[in-house]
């Protein structure tokens, strides 16, 4: 019987000690932090309870491809850096470019025309190959073709091989006015006019008769303001030039080489002479410049050699307050200058 009854008592203390693992210890927890490796301590009953934090993951670094990994638990938590992308590279082809990360693959720049000035995208420095030429121009990205010559066709663009009689008029929408060019004219005069299609003509293009093979006379409007460069290089029988009384600027090497040039007059409106323009006009014998320039950059008359007249028709004064380059002149000269009150030597 006693036996028995210490049986009962065995499995009935047996019984409450498995519930009381079952239902806990009966606290009601508080306090402690739990962090990402360890429980939270309960301040009462100093037992373990509820969850891991996950919010409470630290150190490790992030990259594009990997998650940080916890210095305490060893778990990659978090999201991926995407500032710090290694490798980014550019795609281009000869009209696009997209730039992506090596790494990952992330688009980091999405694909878009190239934004080509001069040659070169301003967005991802891509060189144009110029592979295609139209009208002196590139196909791909506008830039003027750099002609290499033999003869009078260019050999790169092929500008200049066919001649013609005729000029062409371009439209520049971003001033709705019109230039000038004929690098294919075999014609002897050129009289530009000064309107097309009811637009003002304002430009003489860079290399627009270079080379014309027969042309003696040019009559430039009041409406161009500017002579590009090369505009007349190597003009080899132009003998007459007329300038109209709009013009500002004769760019760089404009008449360079014009070499049966005798006589030019610049007019008033004009402010600068830029390097080289006349260089090497070796027949040009009277100059006249006008009361408006300002400036005569270096060798603008350089090789003029058989230069023995020039006129200024503003006063010694203003004469001497135009900045003039090294060399504008051919050194051998022995001249002056004839202003209205008086005369300057050179």
């Amino acid at each position: 019987m006693k036996r028995r009854l210490l049986f009962v008592l065995f499995l009935t203390l047996i019984i409450s000690i498995a519930m009381l693992s079952l239902a806990g210890c009966g606290c009601k927890h508080t306090g402690g932090t739990a962090t990402c490796s360890e429980l939270a301590i309960c301040e009462k009953c100093n037992q373990p309870y509820g969850e891991f934090d996950t919010t409470k993951h630290s150190g490790g670094t992030a990259t594009c491809t990997t998650l940080a990994r916890c210095k305490k638990c060893n778990i990659a938590y978090g999201e991926y850096d995407a500032n710090t992308h290694r490798d980014p590279a550019w795609n281009r082809t000869s009209t696009t470019h997209v730039k992506k990360c090596n790494a990952c693959g992330d688009v980091l720049v999405s694909m878009a025309n190239h934004t080509y000035r001069y040659g070169v995208c301003s967005v991802c420095s891509y060189s144009c190959l110029h592979n295609s030429y139209q009208d002196g121009l590139c196909a791909v990205c506008g830039v003027q073709c750099q002609h290499k010559w033999k003869g009078t066709a260019c050999t790169l663009c092929q500008y200049g091989s066919q001649y013609t009689q005729e000029l062409k008029y371009t439209l520049k929408h971003a001033t709705k006015t019109y230039t000038v060019s004929g690098a294919r004219y075999n014609g002897t005069t050129i009289d530009i006019s000064p309107l097309y299609d009811g637009v003002p003509v304002t430009k003489i293009e860079m290399f627009a008769f270079k080379n014309c093979p027969n042309l003696t006379t040019i009559t430039i409007p009041d409406s161009v303001i500017t002579i590009d460069m090369y505009a007349f290089q190597n003009c080899t029988k132009l003998t007459n030039v007329k300038i109209g009384n709009g013009l500002t600027e004769i760019m760089s090497c404009a008449f360079y080489g014009c070499s049966n040039l005798s006589s030019i007059v610049i007019p008033d409106s004009v402010e600068i002479i830029w390097d080289n323009a006349f260089y090497n006009c070796e027949s040009l014998t009277s100059l006249t410049i006008g009361k408006g320039v300002t400036t005569i950059r270096q060798y603008a008359f350089a090789g003029c050699t058989k230069l023995s007249n020039i006129r200024f028709e503003g006063t010694v004064e203003q004469w001497n307050k135009i900045s003039k380059g090294s060399y504008w002149i051919s050194s051998s000269l022995n001249i002056c200058v004839q202003c209205s009150d008086g005369q300057v030597e050179i």
